[in-house]
C-alpha cells in the first residue's frame, strides 16, 4: 500500500527569486550598526504549500537573509532539507547569493548535493537523505 502512495515534496530554495518585484535597496539599511546584537537578519522567510486531493503536495520556500557577522555566515552559508527517498523528492529550482556590492550569483549545481543524513551515525537508513545547498562566496 505504501508503494502506491506517491508523495512529492518539491522544495524550491529561491533566494532572491523575486528580484524584479522586490526593491532590494532596503538591504543597504540593514547593517551592523542598526542591529548591534544580530549575527544575521532574516528579511524574507516564506513557505507556501499546494496540496492536491491525491495527497501530493508541493512546498515552495523563499528566504532572504542579510549576513552581518562571521557567526551569521556560519549559520546561513548552507541550507539542508531532509527527506525519505521512497516518498519524497526535493528539487532546488534556484539558489542565489547577493554580494555586498549587489552582484547576484547563482549557486552552481555542483554546490547542491544529496548526502546521507549524518545525525544517524552508525544507524544507516538507506532511504533517508538530505539535500544540501552550499552557498559560495557568502560575505
Amino acid at each position: 500500500m505504501m508503494k502506491k502512495v506517491l508523495l512529492l515534496l518539491a522544495i524550491s530554495v529561491l533566494l532572491l527569486s523575486c528580484a524584479k518585484r522586490i526593491d532590494y535597496s532596503v538591504l543597504q539599511n540593514i547593517n551592523r550598526e542598526s542591529y548591534e546584537t544580530a549575527n544575521a537578519v532574516v528579511v524574507i522567510d516564506s513557505t507556501g504549500i499546494d496540496l492536491e486531493s491525491s495527497g501530493k503536495y508541493v512546498s515552495t520556500q523563499h528566504k532572504l537573509v542579510k549576513i552581518l557577522t562571521m557567526k551569521g555566515k556560519a549559520w546561513y552559508s548552507e541550507a539542508t532539507f531532509g527527506y525519505f527517498t521512497l516518498y519524497d523528492t526535493v528539487i532546488v529550482k534556484m539558489a542565489r547569493v547577493i554580494s555586498p556590492d549587489g552582484k547576484v550569483m547563482n549557486v552552481p549545481k555542483d554546490d547542491i548535493k544529496v548526502v546521507k543524513i549524518p545525525a544517524f551515525g552508525k544507524f544507516f537508513l538507506p532511504n533517508v537523505r538530505m539535500k544540501k545547498i552550499i552557498f559560495p562566496n557568502v560575505e
